[in-house]
């Protein structure tokens, strides 16, 4: 149960990178044209139980009376959802020369992360390329921050020099106008690339923009799935990753918790560990039987110094008065120690003197009671 707890802790107080979600479509566009949206969306699809489809357009925000955006999801042809996860509408915008691509989120809908949490936060990473059948993929990578989960949808609006808030660096096109051929005495010549018509009014906050200045002739979903025998076959790709920020509070708890965690599974096996409890009583008792041979030892020592040791003067007197009373000290010492590791107080609070003097000379204090 701790090391779930301590793991829990560990895991919440973790940041980085998610598992990333990747969806891919296969194109057939009409020379020279490219999307102007996508959509991105991220949920579950599968019928379980009595699970009501969801009603998209109320959940990202459309207008009841919005018919044009509506008709456009419509246009979508989402197969029946049963939980909307994720939802984000991506803007291709051409270049000026028409000779480059970006794209911006224009809105962003996250209710649920695909780690499952439903609230904090998230950073999101969109990658979206394209990738010409034969050729290499171009795409770029936009950073979207701080989305906050089930928070509602954001749109996302063009700043006073006509940016949007989050846009990818500029990649080169994906699909060039054909060549066109002129008759026999003409030369081969290239028309310019349409220029983009002028972009409606942003939408209003809490409401998404599926009105995108798509332009012509790639201006529906049919047209995505061109017909004609010059069709250009595309495979588009998004992959988004979500990334948790480190969350600092509970990284300190844990780090906290790891210290401490020794002292708590000890206290707790004490409390429903019988074989523990009866160790450590074993272990209890061993100590304190080992504490009651030391001081018995130390006490007969001190009889042997205080009451047999030699009195005579000579050097044989003097040797036996200095042997006695090292081993009276030692055996002092040893007991104080049993006493400390049994948790009982130390039996010896004055210790004997190593001396050749007489016990009732040089040790009064410690022999006057023996």
């Amino acid at each position: 149960m701790l090391e779930s707890f301590g793991t829990a802790l560990t895991e919440g107080a973790k940041g980085g990178a998610l598992p990333s979600s990747v969806a891919t479509t296969n194109l057939q566009l009409r020379p020279g044209t490219a999307p102007k949206c996508v959509v991105f969306i991220r949920g579950s699809f599968t019928p379980t139980g009595t699970t009501p489809v969801v009603d998209v357009a109320t959940a990202i925000g459309l207008r009841p009376n919005d018919k044009e955006g509506r008709e456009r999801l419509a246009a979508l042809e989402l197969p029946p959802i049963r939980r909307l996860d994720q939802f984000v509408e991506l803007r291709l915008v051409n270049a000026n020369n028409n000779a480059a691509l970006t794209f911006a989120p224009v809105y962003a809908h996250m209710s649920r992360s695909i780690d499952g949490e439903t609230r904090g936060s998230r950073d999101l990473s969109i990658m979206l390329k394209f990738n010409k059948a034969g050729g290499d993929a171009v795409g770029g990578v936009v950073l979207v921050p701080d989305r906050r989960l089930g928070a509602g949808g954001e749109v996302f609006q063009r700043n006073a020099q006509r940016r949007y808030v989050y846009e990818a660096s500029w990649f080169t096109g994906f699909n060039p106008p054909a060549a066109r051929t002129a008759p026999a005495t003409a030369t081969v010549v290239t028309p310019a690339t349409p220029a983009t018509p002028a972009t409606p009014a942003s939408p209003a906050a809490g409401a998404v923009d599926l009105n995108a200045d798509v332009s012509t002739p790639a201006g529906s979903v049919a047209e995505m799935q061109y017909a004609g025998s010059d069709g250009v076959a595309i495979t588009a790709t998004i992959t988004v990753v979500e990334t948790r920020p480190t969350n600092e509070g509970l990284a300190f708890i844990a780090g906290v918790f790891g210290a401490v965690r020794p002292k708590i599974d000890e206290a707790v096996r004490r409390e429903i560990d019988d074989d523990f409890a009866a160790t450590a009583e074993t272990a209890a008792l061993t100590l304190e039987a080992e504490y009651a041979s030391a001081e018995g030892a130390a006490r007969m020592a001190l009889v042997a110094y205080c009451r047999a040791a030699s009195v005579a003067d000579e050097p044989a007197g003097v040797q036996d008065r200095f042997t006695k009373s090292a081993a009276a000290r030692s055996a002092q010492i040893k007991a104080n120690i049993a006493a400390i590791k049994a948790g009982a107080a130390q039996p010896f609070g004055s210790l004997v003197a190593v001396s050749g003097a007489s016990p009732s000379v040089a040790n009064a204090s410690a022999c006057q009671r023996v």
